[in-house]
């Protein structure tokens, strides 16, 4: 798998959007003074694969940001010549979204929505579920 690009807004320290672009990289680090947000990519790399993460499980409502009422999250990544997008949605009031979506010929087409479905397909196309991938 590689990560090509991680948006990111109200999740965590990061309340306005910001997108992070890895897409020209072949090996990158993550590097910053404590509290900058390095372990929160990390973890919005996990809620948007899987929809948890290690130290919260699936009780995501600390994940938003102070005085926000939503978090979002959307990973595009390459697993193999396949080019894939994955948005997650947690809110304070409704139930955690998810959407799946494949690149072919550089058109977007869905995949599947609804968290379970996500969570399946997302298992099948790493090869690797939740336990595995956080080893």
């Amino acid at each position: 798998m590689k990560v090509l690009k991680l948006k990111v807004e109200g999740f965590t320290c990061f309340r306005k959007p910001v997108e992070v672009d890895f897409s020209d990289l072949e090996l990158f680090a993550i590097t910053g003074p404590t509290g900058s947000g390095k372990s929160s990519l990390v973890d919005a790399i996990l809620f948007a694969l899987y929809g948890k993460i290690p130290r919260l499980g699936t009780d995501l409502s600390s994940l938003i940001s102070q005085g926000m009422k939503n978090a979002n999250v959307l990973l595009e990544f390459m697993m193999g010549n396949i080019k894939y997008k994955v948005a997650r949605k947690s809110s304070l009031t409704k139930a955690s979204q998810a959407i799946l979506d494949e690149c072919h010929e550089d058109t977007w087409q869905g995949v599947c929505s609804g968290v379970r479905q996500v969570n399946q397909k997302i298992t099948k196309i790493l090869g690797l579920d939740y336990e595995a991938f956080t080893r």
